[in-house]
């Protein structure tokens, strides 16, 4: 679906179920047709992407998601060139409540699969991220995303993403195209090799 096409459908969507309700069963309903009449051709049913360009959503923490949603909105803090041709346009005519229950219906999917990968690579994924590499300054990712990579509040879930879609995002972070100050502070000396390998690890859960 092209970006106009997919904007258009999400005009009709909110026309056609109302974007004001102030009644959450009629936020859930709205956000129940987003997701499927639209979100779902990117990231696809429940949020169970397919195409590692686009985020697997499902069972992602809800604060994380609303978050992130409302950045979009604002139109600063995410500079890749993906947000901009894919998000921007769509996510300014969702109002808040729709944000709020748009993250709870993703929140509550069940979780992706988890996709195998070179086991030498993963293990050494897996000790980046459950140990960190001290002597480096550089903090285990579980500290925060959790030992499982299920995340936590606005740490968001890693289990099971999409390994390009982790290698795009720990790139952008390190060049400040998305504002994460606390990450790049973490990411900043991973070497693309190291990036590689957190990001297999974290899709093989």
């Amino acid at each position: 679906m092209g970006k106009n096409a997919a904007v258009g459908l999400v005009v009709l969507v909110l026309a056609a179920v109302g974007t004001g309700a102030a009644v959450s069963t009629e936020d859930d309903a709205t956000a129940a047709k987003l997701a499927t009449q639209v979100c779902s051709s990117c990231h696809g049913p429940g949020g169970d992407s397919t195409s590692p360009t686009f985020p697997k959503l499902a069972a992602q923490q809800q604060a994380y998601l609303a978050m992130q949603i409302r950045t979009f909105k604002s139109a600063r803090g995410r500079n890749e060139p993906e947000a901009h041709d894919y998000m921007l346009g769509m996510a300014a005519l969702i109002d808040d409540a729709t944000v709020d229950a748009l993250a709870r219906y993703y929140a509550h999917q069940p979780p992706p699969a988890g996709k195998k990968g070179p086991p030498v690579l993963i293990e050494r994924g897996r000790h980046l991220f459950e140990q960190g590499s001290p002597e480096r300054g550089i903090a285990a990712c579980a500290s925060c995303h959790g030992k499982d990579a299920a995340g936590n509040g606005i740490f968001p879930r890693l289990a099971g993403q999409h390994a390009p879609y982790v290698v795009h995002q720990l790139k952008a972070i390190q060049q400040r195209l998305r504002d994460s100050p606390v990450m790049h502070g973490i990411v900043k000396d991973l070497t693309p090799d190291e990036i590689d390998a957190v990001a297999a690890y974290v899709q093989s859960l």
